[in-house]
């Protein structure tokens, strides 16, 4: 029996245009009336999911930061984060490349210090507390992530100049675009470990929807788990079942078909 269901936001429960499905609303209700945990699983920090969610009542947990925040406000836990002197080079290493921009992410808010107003834009989709600083060597907050943008797409490997990194800090494609970096040991997979075991509730009551790399580890976390469609090839490899695509609302198709139909 499905008792906790996760889903990733981007390529997952959202089309194409940032919506929800149609039918979401009503889905979600009658999740709430069979006591299953519904939760958002995202490269999102929470007060952009709490802003897609804003004229709905509910309960909805969070795993934002790709890992690095769980809970609901204001009961949530920061499972992570990552020391300034850790990213200084990477910081210097994005200011020399023109198709780079970076995102400094904490729990309020996100900076960058690209002028740009298109980046401005673009960021803005996902970061919904964006400030222009003069310069990100000043951010002394808690940061949970760092986002770096290519204009271009990312390859498969990680840039040479980021490799002697790895052990300390944990980098993730979250999309064609967008590299995510995670303190070490901060996923979305260990972020689901940790509430599975808060809710007592394992992997084979456990379903999960995702559609790219940062999705990877918590596949590997139920059994129940679904790549849509659309999604990266690996992601299709390591799921246990396929779900439609995320412009034929397959979140929602399969939850009503696998959980609410049974």
């Amino acid at each position: 029996m499905v008792k906790l269901i996760v889903s990733d936001m981007d390529g997952t429960l959202l089309d194409d245009n940032k919506n929800l499905p149609s039918n979401f609303e009503e889905v979600y209700k009658q999740l709430q009336n069979r006591n299953i945990n519904f939760v958002i699983a995202s490269g999102r920090p929470s007060y952009s999911l709490r802003y897609e969610f804003v004229n709905l009542k509910h309960n909805i947990i969070f795993i934002a930061d790709n890992g690095a925040y769980l809970g609901t406000k204001p009961t949530a836990s920061i499972l992570g984060s990552i020391d300034f002197k850790e990213i200084e080079c990477i910081i210097e290493e994005v200011r020399k490349q023109p198709e780079l921009n970076l995102i400094i992410c904490t729990d309020t808010i996100a900076y960058i210090e690209n002028k740009d107003w298109d980046f401005f834009t673009t960021a803005y989709q996902y970061y919904k507390n964006l400030a222009m600083a003069d310069s990100l060597d000043f951010v002394a907050d808690s940061i949970l992530k760092i986002a770096i943008h290519n204009s271009n797409k990312w390859g498969n490997e990680l840039p040479d100049t980021f490799k002697p990194l790895e052990d300390k800090l944990n980098f993730s494609l979250s999309g064609d675009h967008w590299l995510d970096i995670m303190p070490k040991g901060i996923n979305k997979g260990a972020a689901l470990q940790k509430l599975q075991s808060t809710l007592n509730v394992t992997k084979d009551e456990t379903m999960v929807f995702g559609d790219f790399l940062n999705d990877l580890e918590m596949m590997q976390e139920a059994k129940y788990s679904y790549a849509m469609k659309n999604a990266h090839p690996k992601i299709i490899e390591t799921a246990n079942f396929l779900a439609p695509k995320n412009t034929e609302s397959g979140v929602t198709q399969t939850i009503i078909d696998q959980v609410l139909n049974k």
